[in-house]
């Protein structure tokens, strides 16, 4: 476990640059080199929010009783609910589409139960107007 989270995220850039995309699309060192001294402040910003409290989420990796309380749960969960319907605002919803689409498969809805392992199906709405929900309710209810 240790070994796993010292680790560090490397991030390969080099399919974004002129160099690889050409210079209408691509980005230019001279673009990188001019938001560095922004991205640097951006981020001490980012690490004194993190510090008060702010941004909990960038815990989340270091709360192992508080995942398997999750595991648990869901375990519990998962014989009795069908469908997971999670709303969000904006773009909440896309890392939780993320997750689903890169550990599953984006018509893993569309799976018989028995293909799913049984697990509930997951419906991710970043829209929140009735009007748009109300095929949701009439489904469920």
């Amino acid at each position: 476990r240790d070994q796993v989270r010292n680790k560090e995220i490397v991030y390969d850039y080099s399919g974004a640059l002129t160099g690889a995309v050409g210079g209408t699309h691509g980005v230019s060192w001279q673009e990188i080199t001019a938001f560095q001294e922004q991205a640097a402040r951006l981020h001490d910003e980012m690490m004194k929010e993190k510090e008060a409290g702010l941004l909990g989420f960038m815990d989340l990796p270091y709360k192992e009783e508080k995942a398997r309380e999750i595991i648990t749960r869901a375990g519990e969960l998962r014989n009795g609910v069908e469908n997971c319907l999670v709303l969000g605002i904006g773009g909440s919803s896309l890392g939780g589409r993320a997750l689903r689409d890169a550990i599953k498969t984006p018509l893993y809805n569309l799976q018989s139960p028995e293909r799913r392992a049984k697990f509930p199906r997951l419906f991710l709405l970043k829209i929140l107007i009735p009007r748009a929900l109300r095929p949701f309710w009439t489904c469920w209810t």
